[in-house]
């Protein structure tokens, strides 16, 4: 799970760095990734293996949450070099405006949200769009109406918008609880995407492992090695 690729100025502090990740050590961790003979899976793939699990294999699903716009100029060449590719989950109505739901963080808050036509011309390859919600907000907040209304809202949109059926989605900040979860499926989706914690065996509270910017090289080894699952328990 990524957010932003990007640099940051020096003096910007370990906690400010947490969803940012450098483009040179993006670019490694990908080379990284296909040198150990990785590849990727799209949606479809991934749901297609959970629901018929087959023998372990080397292959990941890269996914980016907020749908900012930098990824595409510079995260495609390097999931093109590789023949990666990549999932972007988008709050359907920060379309074309910027991240306002950081508004104490000027790094995060800076950030421009992809354009309408910036996400056409990702969707046909080698991105895939789906849901980050409406708005970018804890959904166990919303009443629960309003709630799988904004989560319909934006399935619906967000297909309309890449020409084919969006199924899926990722929690914002990851926060979910069984309502939400419930309203998730009642909304259309057929998998729900958590962050660092979740249940492997509910395809509405999948957990993701986190990249962050202050990390180093050997906590992304870590998080890549087939059995980093079994630290978490």
């Amino acid at each position: 799970m990524y957010h932003a690729v990007c640099e940051l100025p020096d003096s910007t502090p370990a906690t400010r760095r947490r969803l940012f990740i450098d483009p040179e050590q993006f670019a490694w961790q990908l080379a990284e990734l296909a040198r150990r003979g990785y590849g990727t899976v799209t949606l479809d793939e991934f749901h297609a293996a959970n629901a018929e699990p087959r023998s372990p294999s080397r292959r990941v699903m890269l996914s980016f949450d907020d749908g900012y716009s930098h990824i595409f100029d510079v995260v495609t060449p390097i999931l093109e070099r590789h023949g990666f590719t990549a999932v972007v989950f988008v709050p359907w109505r920060h379309l074309g405006s910027q991240n306002d739901w950081d508004l104490d963080d000027p790094n995060l808050s800076s950030l421009a949200v992809a354009s309408p036509d910036q996400l056409v011309a990702a969707a046909a390859g080698p991105w895939e769009i789906a849901s980050h919600g409406a708005r970018h907000v804890d959904l166990r907040g919303l009443d629960p109406g309003e709630r799988r209304a904004q989560l319909e809202e934006s399935r619906l949109g967000l297909s309309d918008l890449a020409g084919r059926p969006v199924q899926d989605l990722a929690y914002p900040y990851g926060a979910h609880d069984a309502s939400v979860r419930e309203d998730a499926r009642a909304a259309g989706y057929r998998m729900a995407f958590a962050a660092d914690v979740g249940d492997r065996e509910d395809l509405f509270a999948i957990p993701r492992r986190a990249i962050r910017g202050q990390e180093g090289r050997k906590a992304f080894l870590v998080k890549a090695s087939e059995h980093f699952a079994e630290f978490l328990g």
